[in-house]
């Protein structure tokens, strides 16, 4: 039992410790139909508000599942609030996009590689990010911007 709590609390203390990073983004959807995105966290600590879709039907089973990410609509831009996590060394920032408006179970189905998925590389601070349809590779994100505190 004593060993668990100094576990949970080196635990705490190494979440509490790891650096933390802001990122805003920009999203404008150059295509023809409506996009989903979301901010995605590849590395520890974990957190649900930067989860990708299937780590969050595992985490909490489909059916329970809020709906994943915001949809923007063809030829819109979406402004985020600034989205804070932390960010220890070997922990990045994605930005996660789906052609199309989808359900969860949808979204599981679209894997990576896909004509119907990219990401792209956030940097702490302003992103700025275009999404285009791209003939020969399918959906393309392009970062136009990336502003660093």
């Amino acid at each position: 039992m004593r060993l668990s709590s100094t576990l949970a609390a080196l635990l705490l203390l190494v979440i509490g410790c790891a650096p933390k990073a802001t990122f805003e983004l920009s999203v404008m959807n150059k295509t023809d139909r409506p996009i989903t995105v979301g901010l995605v966290k590849d590395g520890e600590p974990y957190e649900r508000a930067l989860a990708a879709p299937e780590r969050l039907a595992i985490e909490s089973g489909l059916e329970a599942m809020a709906p994943w990410g915001h949809v923007i609509p063809p030829g819109r831009t979406l402004d985020s609030p600034p989205i804070t996590g932390a960010f220890p060394q070997g922990s990045a920032a994605y930005l996660r996009i789906y052609r199309g408006e989808f359900s969860n179970a949808q979204l599981l189905a679209i894997s990576n590689p896909s004509p119907d998925r990219a990401e792209v590389l956030l940097f702490p601070g302003l992103n700025q990010v275009i999404i285009r349809n791209d003939p020969n590779k399918g959906l393309v994100a392009q970062r136009v911007r990336a502003n660093r505190p």
